[in-house]
């Protein structure tokens, strides 16, 4: 059987999709939650629910550092290889760019959740 790793996606504090890293290849999908929500990336749009891992995987590099010694640095940290974009973003996925937190299933959210319209008693 194949390991499997996987990584949920929170954008300002909701549950929004699932990274699934397997056999060197990762793929993004969608919870479907019936809200129309933003995409993560215009290269990931909402109207596919799955994407593969040429999106994907660009997606994730592209929040990590590009200079090869702060990857290493990075990864040394972290107790795992540049190469492995699971074991980067266990370390840092819950401070990446934008208003996303990547987190290992289990992990909460500590991010910034919805306003809701309440209106206050008079």
């Amino acid at each position: 059987m194949v390991p499997v790793d996987k990584l949920i996606v929170h954008l300002d504090g909701n549950t929004i999709g699932t990274f699934t890293f397997s056999s060197g290849q990762v793929r993004f999908e969608y919870i479907d939650s019936g809200e129309m929500i933003t995409p993560i990336s215009l290269s990931m749009p909402r109207s596919s629910s799955k994407h593969s891992n040429k999106n994907a995987s660009a997606f994730l590099w592209g929040l990590l550092p590009d200079n090869p010694d702060a990857l290493s640095n990075m990864a040394a940290e972290a107790g795992t290889s540049a190469n492995s974009l699971s074991g980067l973003l266990r370390h840092v996925g819950a401070d990446v760019a934008g208003a996303l937190q990547i987190l290992p299933p289990g992990v909460d959210s500590d991010d910034a959740h919805p306003l809701s319209l309440v209106q206050e008693p008079s």
